[in-house]
């Protein structure tokens, strides 16, 4: 079994949706969650779903609730003395998947990392979480802890795409989040940097005077000493305001290679040109004749002609055929500030897919999905013991 509990609540066996009921069982149920691993007494269960006025059928309504629940939930409720238990994983309800993708990108050892991680924990809000348990103490508490830790999160991955040279593409979600947040002092630096970073230093002081006018309106206090301090930097054209790296990282994942290439033109210059027709261009030949080097070497003179990026997949550490689409759709996800809602079918993006002999036997799987992928986006799979197709093209020995 597999719940969402932020948003309206929501359960699934098997993929398929399952029937909770009306919005009293639907509130048990919410409650178990939130409770999960702890049995919850029914005069706790009775205070919440009837409030100071519970009827003298009371009792009885939770059992029959239960009962119909258990129709569809099995033996998830386990009845305790005096009350009743919902025994679910976290993994298995999406608040807590949430929290365990905020701790991971904490400890990520790269921005990109910590952009996809953040983005894949900022998917799972659909709404408030537990709007079943609006009137309820433990609700509201619970509702507000998530909701604070969005916000950070929403504050983490700004910064971080902050650093990658994202700055023109955020103007517009920090607006919108400084109107959603307006006491939020970090988004409303975030927004200035972003409109300095732009070319835009009279709006970004004109940001600075709108949240200065607010907080005295409002509160009476004047900004926190480190948005003046910005304020101050942004007058002084501090060039450390600068991003520490070329706009060129938000869109691709490639690293620098450490050592030089030589020779080899006529190949750049054919895939390069393969690639302005064919959607799917495989390079096949023996291992170590460089095929992953003449991918990744051409890349970089690609990156104008597909906006939203260069992408560089390894396959090499991936266990099973069920991890493929998802290795291979994550790197368009840096693509996403908070608040976009691109899909990958709109998509103008390149990908270099690296396999090994391991994970060879899940290719001709995963190059079925790469061919039924939009006709904007193209794919270089690279491979020693690649099966010959159409649009193979063979890398001979050194």
């Amino acid at each position: 079994m597999q719940f969402r509990v932020i948003g309206s609540l929501e359960a699934y066996r098997d993929g398929l949706t399952v029937n909770l009921g009306g919005p009293k069982p639907r509130a048990l149920v919410a409650l178990l969650l939130l409770e999960r691993g702890h049995a919850v007494s029914i005069d706790h269960l009775i205070d919440t779903l009837w409030g100071d006025k519970p009827p003298s059928t009371a009792v009885k309504s939770v059992q029959k609730y239960v009962s119909q629940l258990r129709k569809e939930l099995g033996d998830a409720i386990v009845t305790h003395s005096g009350g009743y238990a919902l025994e679910v994983s976290d993994e298995n309800v999406d608040a807590r998947r949430f929290e365990r993708l905020l701790n991971h990108a904490e400890s990520a050892d790269h921005l990109d990392e910590t952009i996809d991680t953040l983005e894949e924990a900022l998917s799972y809000w659909r709404g408030d979480p537990y709007p079943e348990l609006t009137d309820v103490a433990v609700g509201i508490s619970e509702r507000t802890r998530l909701g604070e830790l969005r916000l950070s999160a929403v504050e983490n991955l700004m910064d971080a795409e902050l650093s990658i040279g994202r700055h023109r593409a955020l103007v517009g979600p920090l607006e919108k989040l400084v109107a959603q947040h307006p006491f939020r002092e970090r988004i409303w630096g975030q927004l200035m940097l972003a409109l300095y970073r732009s070319g835009r230093q009279s709006e970004a002081l004109r940001a600075y005077q709108r949240l200065r006018r607010m907080l005295g309106d409002e509160l009476g206090i004047e900004p926190t000493p480190e948005v003046r301090e910005l304020e101050d930097r942004i007058l002084l054209h501090d060039p450390k305001l600068e991003p520490d790296g070329p706009v060129l990282a938000a869109r691709t994942n490639l690293r620098p290679p450490l050592t030089s290439f030589v020779g080899r033109l006529r190949e750049l210059a054919e895939v390069g040109e393969l690639l302005t027709t064919a959607r799917l261009v495989t390079l096949t030949g023996p291992a170590g004749s460089g095929k992953t080097r003449l991918a990744v070497e051409v890349a970089p003179g690609l990156v104008d002609r597909f906006p939203d990026g260069v992408w560089f997949v390894d396959l090499a550490p991936l266990t099973s055929p069920d991890q493929v689409a998802d290795a291979i759709a994550a790197p368009p996800r840096r693509q996403r500030a908070a608040g976009a809602t691109h899909r990958s079918r709109s998509r103008t993006i390149w990908r270099i897919v690296g396999f090994s002999w391991y994970s060879i036997t899940v290719s001709t799987w995963s190059v079925k999905w790469l061919t039924l992928s939009p006709s904007c986006s193209r794919q270089i799979p690279t491979s020693a013991c690649w099966q010959p197709a159409e649009n193979d093209w063979v890398l001979p020995g050194r």
